[in-house]
């Protein structure tokens, strides 16, 4: 960005949106205001922005797994690593679990185990040795996660959430996307894909909007949302499902 001459700021957190004529104005916790022509919230699921456009916009939801990430200092002898590997427990149908092992850094993991949500406290309160205690027997019909698992030297965990049927993408030349507008839960791992694409897709409907200049911004972001809706709330949904 910076190699475009597109200055950046670090440290600022985003309080208000105004409209300003035909632009539209960010306004900073420090009092710092910044105007442009469109304002585009890529701020994730917690999204400022989409409470800003929707004060009644519904929070995410909880989609009943816990997610673990985990690395182990080993690779499994024998294990290729140029794929990641899915797995899902013969016994139980209430985890999965992938990883990918690499010829330096060892082996990079993450399981999805159906639960209820864990608390702020359980979160801040777990330990490594915890966790994976807890997976390895969940894992118990499962040797190779299990061995991986147990030799791990860092566990993180989070609650899954997805965000659904957002009604508001955008207002007053403001509007948010990836995340902020439709988090998946991550059972289809096209989270990442999706911001890309609506990326792209937004690119190509500002373009549009300058080839055909009277059709305004406004029309613009509702091209935009008409391409985007459908296929990401179908991906949201199946992953829900998942």
């Amino acid at each position: 960005m910076r190699r475009r001459g597109i200055p950046l700021r670090h440290g600022e957190r985003l309080t208000a949106i105004e409209r300003d004529g035909d632009g539209v104005v960010a306004v900073f916790s420090d009092g710092g205001r910044a105007r442009g022509d469109l304002l585009v919230g890529a701020d994730g699921m917690r999204s400022t922005v989409r409470t800003q456009l929707d004060p009644a916009a519904a929070p995410p939801r909880y989609v009943g797994s816990q997610i673990f990430y985990g690395r182990t200092p080993d690779a499994p002898p024998g294990s290729p690593t140029d794929r990641m590997q899915f797995v899902r427990s013969a016994s139980s149908g209430s985890v999965a679990f992938g990883f990918i092992a690499t010829e330096r850094e060892g082996t990079w993991w993450f399981a999805r185990l159906v639960g209820p949500e864990l608390t702020p406290q359980q979160v801040a309160a777990g330990t490594t040795g915890g966790w994976s205690t807890l997976l390895t027997d969940v894992l118990h019909d499962e040797p190779l996660p299990r061995s991986i698992v147990a030799g791990a030297d860092r566990v993180l965990v989070t609650n899954a959430f997805d965000l659904a049927n957002v009604r508001v993408w955008h207002r007053d030349r403001a509007l948010i996307i990836g995340d902020a507008a439709h988090a998946a839960s991550p059972a289809t791992g096209q989270g990442a894909s999706m911001a890309l694409e609506d990326a792209v897709a937004l690119a190509e409907s500002i373009r549009e909007r300058s080839i055909r200049e009277e059709d305004g911004i406004d029309a613009a972001l509702a091209r935009y949302e008409e391409r985007r809706r459908a296929p990401v709330e179908a991906n949201t949904a199946a992953s829900a499902r998942m």
